[in-house]
């Protein structure tokens, strides 16, 4: 879409189309307005964690193997440096040369991941903050604030075993 191109000769549908498939793009809409305005709506995805393959200890941000992901799982790669992007936990255990930036990662144990970081996050018990997890095993989530204290969860109820966790703390 170029500005001083007659509204009417746009093809709408196109370029919604085409900013969907941007992979830092959720949801765009395209709408013309009479009698001569196109206004575009875009929904961008917020990161929620980083993901990468091994923890090699070095800071995911400087990773070239490591990707930023949604909350459904889909893969984005950063585009330069944001600061907010440096909070944000870590996953580890994800072959991310599996998949390209706008790629679902269609790995049960990454959303579990994603879910307990989100559930531990909502918690008010400080002692339940997590940074990073590895889910290299398959069948169960080895989570962690610091590198002394190691956590493991199973892959389902995870409210139910922070709630237990809680009690223990």
């Amino acid at each position: 879409i170029r500005e001083g191109v007659n509204i009417f000769s746009l093809n709408l549908e196109s370029a919604q189309h085409a900013l969907a498939s941007i992979p830092e793009v959720h949801a765009a809409r395209v709408e013309r307005k009479l009698p001569d305005t196109v206004t575009i709506e875009i929904d961008a995805r917020r990161p929620v964690a980083w993901v990468a393959p091994h923890d090699t200890g070095a800071d995911p941000a400087a990773m070239d193997t490591s990707c930023l992901v949604d909350a459904e799982g889909i893969m984005m790669k950063p585009q330069g440096f944001e600061a907010a992007h440096t909070r944000l936990p870590v996953v580890y255990g994800v072959p991310t040369e599996q998949w390209r930036a706008g790629d679902k990662i269609d790995m049960p144990e990454l959303l579990a991941a994603l879910q307990l970081f989100d559930l531990a996050a909502e918690r008010s018990n400080p002692e339940v903050t997590l940074r990073a997890a590895d889910i290299g095993k398959g069948w169960c989530i080895t989570a962690w604030s610091d590198p002394q204290t190691r956590l493991t969860f199973g892959l389902e109820d995870l409210p139910g075993q922070l709630d237990r966790l809680q009690l223990i703390l």
